[in-house]
């Protein structure tokens, strides 16, 4: 009878968790970038740092990350050749991607874990988590620009939100700041090769190709 009780809680307290952002992530405006036909694609590289003091796998972790920037860069159509190599000053045209994921720590997580457990989750509680990624662009070792969003995420544990849970949680919004962060940093990517192209004279027979900005 008690192993019984101890499951419906553990169910009911995995279940009635939902997670929430601050809605702190930047918007990338609507519309499309005009690049010239004269821009050029070239090879680039990336890279991905990670760390964590929430426990790992928490939103997003640095695979997850790596992938979206793989996918992102060879869907923009803006590169020839796209390779993950570990950061180093002296690859030519590099972009670095720096994950820091802090928040409420591990031990106050358990703790806290146990008082929605033993309340069977009817009072709430609630962890916060710190997503915040930055983008650096290197060539030949000197950084050219960088850019980057900040997100705060919840996990509210309460019993009613149970409901909730399936489209409200780790994976789902996990994906959207993923998501959201890369749409915005290839709009910078795309803004600074627009800037540099326009410091190049370019003949007034050149005509323009809209790249849109690729939607994940």
């Amino acid at each position: 009878m008690n192993k019984i009780i101890y499951i419906f809680v553990l169910i009911c307290f995995i279940n009635g968790c939902a997670t929430f952002t601050s809605g702190s992530l930047p918007k990338t405006p609507k519309g499309q970038i005009t690049l010239p036909k004269t821009y050029k694609k070239q090879d680039v590289s990336f890279s991905v740092s990670y760390y964590q003091q929430v426990g790992d796998d928490i939103i997003i972790n640095e695979k997850k990350l790596r992938d979206a920037v793989k996918q992102t860069f060879i869907r923009s159509g803006l590169f020839k050749k796209v390779t993950y190599r570990p950061f180093s000053l002296n690859l030519p045209n590099h972009y670095h991607f720096d994950l820091k994921l802090t928040g409420t720590p591990i031990e106050k997580q358990y703790s806290l874990g146990m008082l929605g457990g033993c309340t069977a989750a009817i009072l709430p509680i609630w962890f916060n988590y710190y997503v915040d990624i930055s983008m650096f662009h290197f060539k030949n070792g000197r950084e050219l620009y960088s850019a980057t969003t900040s997100e705060r995420a919840t996990d509210l544990v309460w019993l009613p939100l149970v409901i909730t849970w399936p489209f409200l949680n780790h994976g789902t919004i996990g994906s959207m700041i993923k998501n959201t962060t890369m749409r915005y940093f290839l709009y910078q990517i795309k803004e600074h090769e627009l800037r540099h192209m326009e410091q190049k004279p370019i003949s007034d027979e050149t005509k323009d190709e809209n790249l849109d900005i690729e939607e994940q």
